[in-house]
């Protein structure tokens, strides 16, 4: 997990932009698609689905079983099948 810190709220959009920049360069060198979506802050499903990989759509399912409205949803939500 790569985090932007900055002391100026000014700062932060530039902060976020070189911190994106820099993960997609390491792209390469990752052992398929990586993350922590516990420290995200902005959720994007694709990138959602590129870390849990094979195992989202089993997780869809269940999700489905036991979250059918999708109640647990203000974090790195996986969406019920």
């Amino acid at each position: 997990m790569i985090v932007a810190l900055t002391a100026d709220p000014g700062l932060l959009p530039a902060e976020r932009e070189w911190v994106r920049t820099f993960w997609d360069a390491l792209a390469p060198h990752r052992l398929g698609a990586s993350g922590y979506v516990n420290g995200w802050a902005e959720f994007d499903e694709d990138r959602v689905r590129a870390v849990y990989g094979l195992k989202y759509d089993r997780l869809a399912r269940i999700k489905t079983i036991y979250d059918p409205t999708n109640v647990f949803r203000a974090n790195a939500n996986i969406l019920p099948a």
